[in-house]
């Protein structure tokens, strides 16, 4: 065993692969889904119990925002500054 004291958390929510009730070390949380160990250890920092809004990520929008060919324009247009 190492020095440190291995830290669990208790998962309340619902997961394909997690059970409610349980206590899942960091590890195993980022390996269920699909994450990196250092962010999940930030996420739960102040947390003792991990629910699906814990567990959910943080964002999936991408940095294009405009759908259409008018959009575009239009924000190219907004962008620029007044003289």
């Amino acid at each position: 065993m190492g020095k440190y004291k291995k830290h669990t958390y208790r998962f309340v929510g619902t997961h394909p692969i997690l059970k409610y009730g349980e206590y899942y070390t960091t590890k195993q949380y980022a390996e269920a889904i699909g994450m990196s160990v250092e962010t999940i250890r930030n996420r739960f920092r102040r947390h003792t119990e991990i629910t699906n809004v814990t567990l959910h990520p943080a964002s999936t929008a991408t940095g294009n925002r405009c759908e259409t060919k008018t959009e575009v324009f239009s924000q190219k247009w907004l962008r620029k500054t007044i003289v």
